[in-house]
C-alpha cells in the first residue's frame, strides 16, 4: 500500500475571508478518481477540521480510495476569518471548499462528507451542486428541531448515514426511520455501543465510510 501524501493548504477565500484548510493529495504517481470535502463538527462545541476520525478518513482515502481530500475549519474557527454564523454562512464556506477542489481536479466527482454539524451545513451544500456525487453523513442529529436535516431526506442523491447506536441527537432506531421515508437510496451504517461523537470507536465509522465510497463512489 502507498504511504499517505502530506498535506499542505490551498489559498481558499470565502465570503468572510481566509478559511484555514488541509489539502491531502494522492500519492505520488497516482491517478485521482474522485475527491472529497470533509466538514468538522459544531465549532461551537470543540469541533475543528483536526477531529481525529476526519484525519484518519483523509489519509485512508488517499491511499485505499485514490480520493484527494479537503479539510477546512468553518469561519470563525482556528484561523478562518469571520464569525460564527449558526449554519447559515457556513454553507457558503461549503461551497467555497467545494469550488476550490473542482478547480484543483477539474471533472472529477466529488463526495461531501459532513459530521454531525457538518452534516447539517455541508450536505446541504453538496445535495445542491452538480459536481457532488455522493453524501456521507456521520452522526446525523435527526433528534435535534434546532437542526434542519430535511435535505437529507428529499435530495436523490446516493447518501450513506453512519450513526452511533447510542448517539444522544437520534439514535438506532431514528435515523433507521429517517432513512426509510427518504428519498432515493439510501444506506445505513450504525456503530455498535456508540455515542454521538463515536468515542473510542472512530476507526469503526471511518472503515463504514470508506468501504461506501470504495463500493459506491469510485464506480460514478
Amino acid at each position: 500500500m502507498n504511504r499517505p501524501a502530506p498535506e499542505s493548504s490551498l489559498g481558499l477565500e470565502g465570503p468572510s475571508g481566509y478559511l484555514e484548510n488541509l489539502y491531502r493529495p494522492v500519492p505520488a504517481g497516482v491517478q485521482a478518481r474522485a475527491a472529497a470535502v470533509l466538514c468538522h463538527p459544531h465549532p461551537l462545541f470543540g469541533g475543528t477540521m483536526h477531529n481525529k476520525t476526519l484525519y484518519r478518513l483523509a489519509k485512508r482515502l488517499s491511499v485505499e480510495a485514490d480520493m484527494p481530500s479537503l479539510r477546512f475549519n468553518f469561519r470563525g474557527t482556528g484561523r478562518s476569518l469571520g464569525r460564527h454564523d449558526n449554519g447559515i454562512g457556513e454553507v457558503a464556506d461549503v461551497r467555497t471548499a467545494l469550488d476550490r477542489l473542482a478547480e484543483e481536479h477539474p471533472g472529477l466527482p466529488i463526495v461531501v462528507v459532513g459530521y454531525s454539524f457538518g452534516a447539517v451545513v455541508g450536505l446541504r451544500a453538496g445535495a445542491g451542486d452538480p459536481r457532488v456525487t455522493h453524501l456521507v453523513a456521520l452522526g446525523t442529529p435527526v433528534g435535534e428541531p434546532d437542526w434542519e436535516v430535511e435535505h437529507l431526506r428529499t435530495t436523490e442523491k446516493p447518501r450513506l448515514l453512519v450513526q452511533g447506536e447510542n448517539d444522544e441527537f437520534g439514535d438506532a432506531d431514528a435515523i433507521r426511520a429517517f432513512a426509510a421515508s427518504a428519498k432515493g437510496p439510501v444506506d445505513v451504517e450504525v456503530v455498535a455501543g456508540a455515542d454521538h461523537l463515536f468515542h473510542g470507536v472512530e476507526d469503526a465509522a471511518v472503515e463504514a465510510v470508506v468501504a461506501y465510497i470504495q463500493r459506491h463512489a469510485m464506480s460514478v
